[in-house]
């Protein structure tokens, strides 16, 4: 039984060889293999020589009638191709290969073709989306005023609240400013915007952020108020090219000028145009640039008027890296036309916009409603303010601390800003009376830490001393924290600064001011504010 089972898979091993034996080496290698293995049968006396005869020449003439049969059907179909015999086992090592290099050069292909046609990878996505950079802040602060005991009640106008309202009686107890009831509040702070790049060197913005309608140097919304939501406002909305030597911007945007809280509000931002040139250059063996600022910012469009309020600025300076130091300076030209008063003729209204929209206090302010009325009033400038500004900042680089992560930083910062434009002579048409000149200010920061406290154990501490006269700048754009805000103060402040978590980090601030002119207002106020951004 062993040996037919035998002799009959050596006849179909070989009649499969033979007849295709000229159509592979391969195929004749394993045919060869199969005589060795008949021989060996042999010699072993498991068939015999005659046997094993009859096998190859029974399989040579099955081969040889295969063949002819397929020569035949060949010559029968024109055009017809031959295809080689391949093994099974060479099939299927065949068809995982292709299969393998199909799929890495056909995902090749669809990666490729998807980032081109879009289909959800990050490089399908429009380039203005992808270029987009989102930021928010929020500030939660809490807030107390404490006023001097030995101010002077009854003294010092709230003119703000009397030109809303129309007049001095109809402001009735709001026509005085407070300067004797402590204050303890919180106020809340966010900011919400986005920055995109359109194209190689142009750029848009745009922030929402709360605040008070009316108030251009706060965005504090006050914690209490549940008979109506926040406001809201667009508070940045502007286009931007930049390029190496050419900034230019356009719309609502951040305050172009290097400069401090003495002349600008940390909050305030500015309407018009601006372009900043920009030059490098190369002296004493270390890289500088010099920058030339200059503007238009409409503050008030009078329709009846062809005396529309707006400011003029220019500044020149320059940026220098000093080893591991650096030094910004700025010499700047601020000029603010037609925000001085114009009294009306007798009875008259024509003369009401020159009044402010907004004030906070300090300034010399007169009345130009003219009508002999005592409980009436309209209250406006009654200088010119053009600021001639001299601002800078020196850091001293990184700094390693013993035994510290991270490095500090210690820098100085300094304003001094004068009115040229204050005439007393004008003062005095104006108003009828004759007013002396202050117009200098000043203010100076020291401080030391590191440059940002957003993440834990980071810290700064700072503290500056600040004067600020009655005409030095126009009371309505200064720093709205000293002496709560305006002109005609003097004293210092104190920041520390501490990260608490990734993005998150609290401040402390203690101010403390007191009137330079006129009799005793001080005002000392303590805030803790929460902030988080990203």
């Amino acid at each position: 039984m062993r040996k037919v089972a035998v002799v009959a898979l050596l006849m179909t091993l070989l009649t499969g060889v033979t007849a295709h034996a000229e159509q592979t080496e391969e195929l004749l290698t394993l045919r060869n293999t199969m005589v060795s293995i008949l021989e060996k049968l042999v010699a072993d006396g498991v068939i015999s020589e005659t046997e094993a005869r009859a096998i190859v020449d029974k399989a040579e003439k099955e081969a040889l009638e295969e063949f002819a049969r397929q020569r035949q059907s060949e010559a029968a179909k024109p055009g017809a191709v031959r295809v080689a015999y391949v093994p099974q086992i060479v099939k299927d090592e065949l068809r995982q290969q292709i299969k393998s290099e199909l799929k890495e050069e056909v995902s090749q292909e669809v990666m490729a073709e998807a980032r081109q046609d879009g289909w959800g990878v990050p490089g399908a996505l429009p380039a203005w989306i992808s270029d987009i950079t989102w930021r928010a802040d929020v500030r939660v602060r809490s807030e107390s005023v404490l006023f001097a005991s030995d101010n002077t009640e009854g003294f010092y106008r709230n003119f703000q609240a009397i030109n809303e309202a129309g007049g001095i009686a109809a402001a009735g107890q709001d026509a005085l400013l407070n300067v004797s009831e402590d204050v303890h509040k919180m106020t809340e702070r966010l900011r919400f915007g986005l920055e995109t790049r359109v194209s190689d060197h142009w750029s848009m913005g745009l922030r929402i952020t709360t605040g008070n309608e009316g108030n251009p140097v706060t965005r504090n919304a006050t914690l209490g108020q549940y008979d109506a939501p926040w406001e809201a406002f667009v508070d940045l909305a502007y286009a931007q090219y930049r390029s190496k030597y050419l900034v230019f911007s356009g719309g609502r945007f951040a305050n172009p000028f290097l400069s401090t809280n003495l002349v600008f509000d940390d909050d305030l931002t500015f309407e018009g145009l601006s372009a900043t040139g920009l030059l490098p250059f190369e002296l004493w063996g270390a890289n500088h640039r010099a920058f030339l600022t200059a503007g238009y910012f409409p503050l008030d469009e009078v329709e009846l008027s062809s005396r529309d309020k707006y400011l003029l600025a220019a500044q020149l300076g320059g940026q220098f890296t000093l080893g591991g130091s650096s030094l910004s300076l700025g010499l700047a030209y601020y000029d603010f036309s037609n925000v001085n008063g114009t009294r009306n003729a007798p009875g008259s209204t024509k003369e009401d916009f020159t009044a402010p929209s907004f004030v906070q206090k300090g300034n010399t302010m007169f009345d130009i409603r003219n009508d002999l009325q005592p409980d009436t009033g309209l209250f406006a400038l009654a200088a010119a303010y053009q600021l001639v500004d001299v601002a800078f900042v020196f850091d001293s680089g990184p700094l390693q601390m013993p035994g510290a992560d991270d490095p500090i930083h210690v820098k100085v910062t300094g304003d001094y800003v004068q009115n040229v434009g204050y005439d007393e002579q004008d003062i005095f048409r104006a108003t009828g009376t004759m007013v002396p000149d202050k117009t200098d200010g000043y203010r100076l920061e020291l401080s030391v830490g590191m440059n940002d406290v957003d993440r834990f154990g980071r810290w700064r501490v700072a503290g500056e001393l600040r004067h600020l006269e009655r005409d030095a700048v126009m009371d309505a754009f200064t720093d709205s924290d000293f002496h709560r805000g305006g002109t005609d103060a003097e004293g210092w402040a104190v920041d520390v600064l501490y990260g608490i978590a990734r993005n998150t980090w609290m401040r402390l601030r203690y101010l403390t001011a007191n009137e330079i002119d006129g009799p005793p207002f001080g005002i000392d106020i303590v805030q803790v504010d929460l902030n988080t951004k990203f």
